[in-house]
């Protein structure tokens, strides 16, 4: 029997979960050590998270949450305010996760947000033992508001690599991803906290070494909302990790969570 970083052994089976569902589990772990929920970056769908659950460790269970208007939810309308998002997440997360391991939130780009609003609200039920929040500067730092049009929204893709040349060429394809990645950079426009810390939980915070948007100060900066530890790394890659350094993520991830789960089972 596979032991975890945590010294349990209990085995606790998932199915996969259902393709037009919040929850995509790749790859489902037989008692995981540690639970992964993922918020990819705005428009991204569960299919940007499968890289990370084939990068992560056996005793690591990656968790893709997939929002309405995206892959097999297409025809769902996208969710533009940040409350309902949480609650929906959060809600969906009490109702499915026995508890049995410790859960991580990892949040890319605006999903950063998202993981660190839900796992705020979590942890006093006990579904979050740390956050980890990549390419997105702390929540008190001013961050540039949505792109005004699709155009504008288009341009910001290519600048920071995160669309592929061929989707950029075809009114099709933009036509059924735009909705989605609009709909997320609003969700979380215009988010702010005070400098001042929001939760105990211990943050890890990534961005990559060739990220022309952050550096390592606005990483630095998530400690302010923490009484918890802050840990900073940089890591290959540009702006859109999950898709440019899925391996150093999980590895980053694996050391975060070995390190919070033994200090709580010492």
């Amino acid at each position: 029997m596979t032991m975890g970083p945590t010294g349990t052994g209990a085995r606790v089976t998932r199915a996969r979960s259902p393709r037009n569902t919040l929850i995509r589990t790749w790859a489902p772990r037989s008692g995981p050590a540690a639970r992964i929920y993922v918020f990819p970056h705005a428009g991204a769908g569960a299919l940007a998270v499968r890289g990370l659950a084939a990068a992560a460790p056996e005793w690591m269970e990656i968790v893709a949450l997939r929002l309405p208007g995206r892959e097999s939810r297409l025809r769902e309308r996208p969710l533009t305010d940040l409350d309902e998002a949480v609650t929906t997440v959060a809600d969906t997360v009490l109702a499915t996760d026995d508890g049995t391991c410790p859960a991580f939130w990892f949040g890319a780009c605006a999903g950063s947000v998202l993981a660190f609003e839900t796992a705020t609200r979590l942890a006093g039920a006990g579904r979050a033992a740390g956050i980890v929040v990549s390419s997105r500067s702390a929540p008190h730092i001013a961050v540039a508001g949505a792109p005004e049009d699709d155009e504008a929204t288009v341009k910001e893709l290519v600048a920071l690599g995160g669309i592929r040349p061929e989707l950029v060429a075809s009114p099709e394809a933009l036509k059924l991803l735009l909705p989605a990645v609009t709909a997320d950079q609003r969700l979380v426009d215009g988010y702010r906290r005070p400098a001042r810390a929001g939760t105990d939980l211990p943050i890890l915070a990534l961005h990559g070494v060739d990220d022309p948007l952050l550096g390592a100060g606005d990483m630095r900066a998530w400690g302010t909302h923490t009484t918890s530890t802050t840990r900073v790394a940089r890591i290959p890659g540009g702006h859109f990790l999950l898709d440019d350094s899925p391996q150093a993520l999980a590895a980053e991830m694996a050391e975060f969570t070995l390190s919070v789960t033994r200090s709580a089972h010492p």
